[in-house]
C-alpha cells in the first residue's frame, strides 16, 4: 500500500459504537453513512425497527448508532387477546 493510499484509508476509516437491541460493540468502518454501516454489518431493518440517527445521516468518528428491532407482543385485555 502506498503512503498516499494508507493516508486516505486512515482518513476515511472511523470507529463507531453500534448498539443493537442493547448489545454494544465498537466497529471499524469505511462507510460514510449510517445506512452503509448497517449494510456492512448485514443488519436488515423491518418496517417497525428503529435506528438512531437516521440511516441517511453521515457517520463520524466516535459516533453511536442505535438499532432497536421491533418485537411482536400479545396482550390480554379484559379477556380478549390483541397482537
Amino acid at each position: 500500500m502506498s503512503t498516499t493510499a494508507a493516508a486516505t484509508f486512515l482518513r476515511l476509516s472511523k470507529d463507531v459504537t453500534l448498539v443493537v437491541d442493547g448489545s454494544l460493540r465498537t466497529v471499524g468502518t469505511l462507510s460514510s453513512s449510517v445506512a452503509g454501516l448497517l449494510e456492512e454489518e448485514e443488519i436488515v431493518l423491518g418496517p417497525h425497527d428503529r435506528v438512531d440517527p437516521d440511516p441517511g445521516a453521515p457517520l463520524a468518528e466516535g459516533m453511536e448508532v442505535q438499532v432497536d428491532f421491533a418485537k411482536e407482543i400479545t396482550v390480554l385485555l379484559d379477556g380478549a387477546q390483541r397482537v
